[in-house]
């Protein structure tokens, strides 16, 4: 469960408060009805940095950083600063400052969605459309709609003509235009009901959402039946 007080078992650090609202409700459900850890008392924080937060992870960390706990850091790779190098390459850098600080290796995990957050909505595009259109009780946009609307809103970014490989490079703009054709806007209390909405088993199938279920599988799997 999220927790304000300590003790914590897990400190996520996010880079904006959509991730955060996003990440909190993922991770809650993986510890209810068939489980894929066991309960546990943790906290989520937002960096006011944004997607530079890799670069020194461990300043609004200071406060949990002799803890007894895993970490946790996310952020979004386009937005970093250092778009020109891998996301892996950030990641080594983030969990790096943290064990130079004292964290065991194994209780590190750095994750830059490349090229954004949204890239998690790809294996449940449909149903995304659903829950956003179910905020106006209308029916979802088509795609080409929404890849018109994404088109003419960025058009220095010469998004793709083919819709899928559209999703896969552009996802934050494609998922903006589909929440102004619904006439709303993105919020954190949109992406929690997204959180809340979509099936974790299909979110899981984007590599870095798989790899933070893994994770923290690893760091506090379920108790024995």
């Amino acid at each position: 469960m999220i927790v304000q007080e300590p003790p914590y078992d897990l400190i996520v650090l996010s880079s904006d408060a959509e991730m955060k609202s996003l990440l909190e409700r993922l991770i809650e459900r993986g510890q209810t009805g068939r489980s894929c850890t066991r309960p546990f008392r943790w906290r989520c924080l937002r960096d006011p940095r944004r997607d530079t937060v890799w670069r020194e992870p461990h300043r609004p960390l200071v406060p949990f950083l002799e803890m007894d706990c895993s970490f946790l850091v996310v952020w979004d790779h386009q937005g970093s600063g250092r778009e020109d190098r891998r996301p892996e390459d950030l990641e080594a850098v983030a969990a790096r400052c943290l064990t130079d600080h004292g964290i065991p290796p194994e209780r590190v995990l750095a994750v830059a969605f490349d090229p954004e957050l949204e890239i998690s909505w790809r294996p449940a595009w449909p149903r995304v459309k659903q829950i956003v259109a179910e905020e106006r009780r209308e029916e979802p946009p088509d795609d080409l709609t929404i890849l018109a609307a994404a088109q003419r809103a960025n058009p220095r970014l010469r998004i793709p003509d083919e819709f899928d490989a559209a999703l896969a490079r552009h996802p934050k703009e494609l998922f903006e235009a589909l929440v102004r054709l619904l006439r709303l806007r993105r919020s954190p209390p949109l992406y929690a009901k997204l959180g809340d909405g979509v099936s974790l088993r299909a979110v899981k199938r984007e590599p870095a959402l798989a790899r933070i279920a893994n994770a923290i599988s690893n760091w506090l799997p379920p108790q024995p039946v």
